[in-house]
């Protein structure tokens, strides 16, 4: 109980702080963002991953408005002293802003030596992070924090909302302090399978003990990751299984509960069902062809990441989809998801960012 109250206290004492040191500006004009009118369109892409090449080429004839890059801290910091190889990243951070592509760094994988019985360890993780911000300064537009919080492997040790929320916290007011303005993404929440024994947190239980922590103001954006799905894209969650599309209606609801209307939802790993994966590719581009379409409906969903644009050799995704499939070759829903993309014309969008959507897109040779 005295830890639990300290960490409360802690909390309290972080956001009233932040209340004075005014608020991190938002993405001008970007899809998807707080203030924008607009869908957003982006893909997972992996720079350790196979076809780097295939891949952003891919990127760049979508046009997405996004690009999410998974940055694995133990990968480039096993040791403290470590003397990470960032050249592979510094072409994809190049290549995203010659084309006028917003960049995420989604930070996971704390290493054992900054993690705390509590987790990441909060000064620790403010150097990591605000290390590689410098080192692109100005060139990334947003940064998703520990995504699977609510899971012992997103967080790396027993989840707790209010252990969450003041990291978090603290991320926050080191960025104030630092003038480095980003947009922070919170959560990261994945759905858990009913009667879970593995320490996991239930997302609708961990979200509202980011509220009862104080959050709601200072998480604009809040993310939910949904891989490894069950069923068809229009089947409705229930309390016993939550492994479907529309888990996300139970996420709003709780926002609503909270009165955070304002906030918008980000999902940050979207991919078919395994089930439909051994199907056919032609069965998960129906699949997904009726999430997006369903999603983009939704006001308050403001960007959908799909999940790969090329596979992770080191994380295979659970649906096992990628749109660059091999060296030769692209899924067929590329040519769905550019039919979609291109639907964000210039004539009908009020807010203009990066390169019209409705140029013609020839796939590289």
């Amino acid at each position: 109980m005295r830890r639990y109250i300290t960490k409360i206290l802690f909390i309290q004492s972080m956001l009233i702080s932040l209340l004075f040191a005014g608020r991190l500006s938002f993405v001008d004009a970007a899809r998807g963002t707080p203030g924008s009118v607009e869908f957003g369109y982006g893909g997972v892409l992996n720079p350790r991953g196979a076809y780097l090449e295939q891949a952003v080429q891919v990127a760049s004839n979508l046009q997405f408005d996004w690009l999410l890059i998974p940055i694995n801290w133990s990968f480039y910091y096993p040791t403290p002293d470590s003397q990470p190889d960032f050249s592979t990243l510094d072409r994809v951070v190049t290549f995203a802003n010659q084309n006028q592509i917003s960049l995420v760094f989604s930070f996971s994988g704390a290493p054992e030596w900054a993690l705390t019985p509590q987790g990441p360890n909060p000064p620790q993780t403010n150097s990591f992070i605000i290390s590689l911000l410098q080192r692109y300064a100005g060139r990334i537009a947003a940064i998703e924090v520990f995504p699977g919080a609510n899971t012992v492997q997103g967080w790396g040790t027993i989840p707790d909302p209010a252990d969450y929320a003041a990291l978090y916290a603290s991320l926050y007011q080191t960025l104030q302090e630092q003038g480095i303005p980003i947009l922070m993404v919170a959560g990261g929440l994945e759905p858990i399978r009913q009667n879970s024994t593995s320490g996991d947190i239930d997302d609708i239980v961990f979200l509202q003990g980011l509220y009862a922590a104080g959050l709601k103001d200072w998480m604009p954006v809040i993310s939910v990751r949904l891989s490894g799905l069950t069923g068809d894209a229009l089947q409705p969650a229930t309390a016993k299984d939550r492994y479907v599309l529309r888990h996300y209606e139970e996420i709003r609801q709780v926002m609503l509960n909270h009165q955070h209307d304002a906030g918008l939802i980000w999902i940050t790993s979207l991919s078919s069902p395994v089930t439909i994966a051994r199907q056919s590719q032609e069965a998960q581009t129906i699949w997904l062809s009726q999430a997006y379409h369903l999603l983009r409906a939704q006001l308050f969903v403001g960007v959908v990441f799909l999940d790969a644009v090329n596979p992770d050799i080191q994380r295979m995704n659970q649906s096992g989809f990628y749109l660059v499939v091999d060296d030769h070759n692209y899924h067929p829903f590329y040519t769905k998801l550019r039919s979609l993309i291109a639907e964000n014309s210039p004539d009908v969008i009020r807010y203009k960012r990066g390169r019209p959507k409705a140029e013609e897109i020839v796939k590289p040779q």
